[in-house]
């Protein structure tokens, strides 16, 4: 079974990220217990990048070179497969405001979130890259798993079904979504890290260009299938030529009608 593990990371309301992995489940199994054995030597129970970072909650009791060296380990951990699978999307908050509110039709592509926007544009690029590895397996498919999120999980899963029936060439790559929390699963730990760094690449190419790449995504960055950035150039492309489900709709009835005309 292939599955992905995929978790989300914003900073202060001005970049919005998911990213995450994916692979085998037997090697899902084989990294997890490696990944849980280091920070369990250092007494962290569930690892979060951003508190790892700022040094909150289970991180208070490291020092700052601790923290350094639990995360360093951990992505070693991580990059040590060729066979793991990263991709990450991002959104810049305020040009999803600037381009959302700019029309009707962009409040309906765009969708109420940028939660929104990142989760469909994940699953495009993880069934885009399936198909470049597994042309020639049909039956390959992708079991997908999110961080769970009170706000978003409901609609999501909603809005998977919406995706699946727009997107009929992703469809048969597209396996089971579920959500599940971090506490419980290791992959969504080594998920939310891939956000965080996905967050902050981005944030520091818009906001602070001069400075270097962070020496964690460089680190990383082998195991990166695909980062998506949507600014403001990007959006304005996508609500001229994005599909919504109401386009899909209209466009059988146009179908049909057309069908019936031609028979008659």
């Amino acid at each position: 079974m292939i599955r992905g593990y995929f978790d989300e990371s914003w900073k202060d309301h001005r970049v919005f990220a998911i990213g995450g992995y994916v692979c085998h489940d037997r090697l899902w199994r084989r990294i997890s217990a490696s990944w849980k054995h280091r920070r369990l030597r250092d007494g962290v129970q569930c690892f979060h990048a951003a508190d790892c970072e700022d040094g909150r909650g289970e991180f208070k009791q490291l020092t700052k070179e601790q923290r350094i060296q639990l995360k360093t380990d951990l992505i070693q951990i991580v990059s040590s497969d060729s066979e793991l699978g990263g991709f990450g999307t991002a959104v810049i908050i305020e040009d999803f405001k600037k381009v959302r509110e700019s029309s009707d039709r962009a409040k309906k592509v765009l969708g109420p979130s940028p939660y929104y926007l990142c989760f469909q544009t994940l699953l495009s690029d993880v069934c885009i890259e399936i198909e470049k590895v597994a042309a020639d397996k049909p039956g390959v498919s992708v079991a997908s798993v999110f961080e769970e999120q009170e706000e978003f999980s409901g609609r999501a899963k909603k809005l998977y079904n919406e995706f699946k029936s727009i997107n009929l060439t992703y469809a048969p790559r597209l396996g089971v979504l579920t959500y599940a929390s971090k506490t419980k699963f290791v992959p969504l730990e080594i998920a939310d890290n891939l956000a965080y760094e996905t967050m902050k690449e981005i944030l520091n190419n818009k906001y602070d260009p001069t400075r270097p790449r962070r020496i964690s995504m460089e680190k990383m960055l082998p195991n990166v299938c695909r980062i998506t950035l949507w600014a403001e150039k990007e959006l304005r492309k996508l609500v001229e030529v994005g599909r919504t489900t109401e386009d899909v709709r209209n466009a059988k009835k146009t179908r049909a009608l057309h069908s019936r005309s031609t028979v008659a």
